[in-house]
């Protein structure tokens, strides 16, 4: 995914903020200022503060008009981006972006409370904002680094706020790179505390975190390895199977495709809608998801979960498994088992078991 990148671009932001003279940077942090939104447009939010930090140091030393390319290369870049966005696919928000912070789905607090992990790197968040507030007088003393911990720490709070107000569809790790970034180099910060004040408990806080390392690895992959299946195998042999017996022209849909089309050498359409048309999502709104995927020349439907379809006597019928869809008869795809082309079973004696199911669209 896109975390990688931005951990580097992000990594690079702060290294030239720590290492360089603020008034040499603002062409760099302009570019990296757009290269940041562009990988993750609600990454704004984390480096709108640090930006703010970078306009601060300029104007301290007496060079503010070198925030210039820091403030307008990123505004241009966007609004290209965003009316192109907005002239060849109907939206400017990208489409992914467009249907899980709208609000097709309601506000679901309990979906980020039921992750305790996710609950507690967001209270660590804000601890850390709060903590670093009240040690740089908030951003105003203190050495260079602390001040821009401190406007980080900031950009990291208002984005975890933006994400239990917007995001509605699934909560994701990889979300979380930039706080994860800073809860690191504070914890580093903190053993090297306490190394320079006592090394034997430093080297005790040490192995205390490899303990807690290990310990979270080995219950991952005990879940992982006994109660946790995978239809990675499968995905791929029903990709194969679809190259090697569909016609060339054949047109596959199927939620979640990311990992069925990259195999697929025939076309695949995104049936959550999260990798499509805007046209589809309006359409889907509108009760007539199904007519426009026919339009877009869909020939057969798949589903990795096949427990998803509605059985009756010989029959079936299936839903359209996009948030925005509506319930209505336009949005449900119906057949019946003599359509059925291929069909294979998964995850055998674990929690995570199903059916891949692929049909003839009529």
């Amino acid at each position: 995914m896109e975390s990688t990148l931005l951990g580097v671009l992000i990594a690079l932001y702060l290294w030239l903020l720590l290492t360089r003279p603020a008034e040499s940077l603002g062409w760099q942090l302009g570019w990296l200022n757009a290269a940041i939104v562009l990988t993750r447009l609600d990454h704004a939010l984390v480096i709108a503060p640090l930006g703010c930090f970078a306009i601060y140091e300029m104007q301290r030393e007496g060079k503010l008009r070198a925030a210039l390319p820091l403030v307008f290369v990123p505004l241009t870049v966007l609004l290209f981006y965003f009316a192109s966005n907005w002239l060849w696919l109907g939206h400017a928000l990208p489409i992914s972006a467009a249907i899980k912070t709208q609000s097709d789905l309601p506000f679901n607090l309990n979906m980020w409370l039921a992750d305790r992990g996710v609950a507690a790197l967001g209270l660590a968040t804000w601890m850390l904002l709060i903590g670093l507030g009240w040690w740089t007088r908030m951003g105003t003393s203190g050495d260079r680094s602390a001040r821009l911990l401190f406007y980080w720490a900031l950009g990291n709070a208002l984005y975890v706020v933006f994400l239990v107000l917007s995001v509605r569809w699934v909560i994701s790790n990889w979300y979380f790179v930039s706080p994860l970034l800073l809860l690191i180099l504070v914890v580093d910060w903190m053993v090297r505390q306490i190394q320079e004040r006592s090394k034997v408990v430093g080297y005790f806080a040490i192995a205390g975190l490899l303990l807690v390392v290990a310990q979270s690895e080995f219950a991952r992959f005990t879940r992982l390895g006994k109660r946790e299946g995978t239809f990675a195998p499968e995905v791929v042999a029903a990709a194969t199977w679809c190259d090697q017996n569909l016609p060339s022209d054949a047109v596959i849909g199927i939620a979640d495709a990311g990992f069925f089309g990259y195999h697929a050498k025939r076309t695949v359409l995104n049936l959550d809608g999260l990798v499509n048309s805007w046209s589809f999502v309006e359409n889907g709104r509108a009760g007539a998801g199904v007519a426009q995927l026919r339009k877009q020349g869909l020939t057969h439907v798949a589903t990795v979960f096949g427990d998803q379809l509605r059985l009756n006597s010989g029959s079936f019928s299936y839903r359209l498994p996009a948030a925005f869809a509506v319930d209505a008869p336009g949005n449900v795809f119906h057949g019946d088992t003599s359509q059925t082309v291929y069909r294979a079973n998964y995850g055998a004696g674990t929690s995570f078991r199903g059916e891949i199911v692929i049909w003839k669209d009529l």
